[in-house]
């Protein structure tokens, strides 16, 4: 379990990356799944849209949007929003099975789709949106509240097909979307760096180098000599946070808050708690 832990801080700090010659650098660490499947949890996929769908002759004589050129709606999404969850799952190599037989069932309902021309002189050129609820369910208590629940859009061009082309492509990045949350995946943080203070600057001048190992050193060295410097204590913190220690982050930036309220400051102690919290579900993961 700590071996896990120490790999994500160790890639953290390799990711560092100096942005030119500004005070921003880039943070990399590793998120939790958004959800965990076990390996050998079976899954019912059921994709549906509330309400009663409107006629074919009704769509056609409300024309939905149909200035804009809309004439699909969140009932005809059913279909190929169904089709890409189910390939992306099986290609993911998840069981899906009928729900009398799964443990968790993921349930997908699209809410909205809107669509417009690109241009009123092709029908072919467009862009849609499309909208889905998404939820996970025990499926031996399908009642019970939901396991997992968000909100998951994609949107996307047609170039030849008009319409059900931007719909179908719409599917499928929400699909993949939601297939890559259920893994962990790195994300990647602009943060700011504080130059306010002249002691510091050679510091961040390492960091720019790429030199993090030195500019951690050098900070070290700067805070026991000011310990009341905010620049050097929240400058620290940042790097700290880099190599996973978010304990120490914490502290460090915590203390830069005593002796100055500046808005990255606060921003930053948001963001370590979350890495922390990220990284102890992590550890904890199977």
């Amino acid at each position: 379990m700590m071996h896990k832990l120490a790999l994500a801080g160790l890639f953290a700090v390799l990711a560092l990356m100096a942005q030119g010659c500004s005070s921003t650098i880039r943070i990399s660490r590793t998120r939790p799944p958004v959800f965990q499947i076990k390996d050998n949890q079976k899954i019912a996929l059921q994709v549906e849209a509330d309400g009663t769908a409107p006629s074919a002759a009704t769509v056609m004589d409300a024309a939905i949007s149909f200035g804009q050129g809309q004439l699909l709606n969140k009932w005809l999404a059913v279909e190929p929003v169904r089709n890409e969850f189910d390939a992306q799952f099986r290609n993911a190599a998840y069981q899906l099975v009928p729900a009398d037989q799964a443990d968790l069932i993921i349930r997908v309902r699209p809410v909205n789709w809107s669509y417009h021309l690109e241009s009123a002189k092709s029908v072919r050129s467009g862009s849609g949106r499309l909208d889905v609820r998404l939820e996970i369910l025990d499926a031996h208590n399908p009642n019970g509240g939901a396991l997992y629940s968000a909100t998951y859009w994609g949107s996307a061009s047609a170039n030849n097909l008009g319409e059900p082309e931007a719909m179908l492509r719409s599917a499928q990045r929400i699909a993949g979307r939601f297939i890559a949350d259920l893994k962990p995946y790195r994300v990647w943080e602009e943060v700011e760096m504080d130059r306010d203070e002249e002691l510091v600057k050679p510091a961040i001048e390492l960091c720019e180098d790429g030199q993090f190992d030195a500019a951690y050193q050098m900070l070290s060295d700067i805070v026991r000599a000011h310990p009341n410097s905010p620049a050097a204590l929240y400058d620290l913190g940042v790097l700290a946070e880099a190599r996973g220690s978010y304990d120490e982050a914490e502290q460090l930036v915590t203390q830069a808050t005593q002796y100055a309220q500046k808005p990255i400051y606060y921003t930053a102690l948001e963001r370590i708690r979350r890495s922390r919290s990220d990284a102890q579900a992590l550890q904890d993961s199977p």
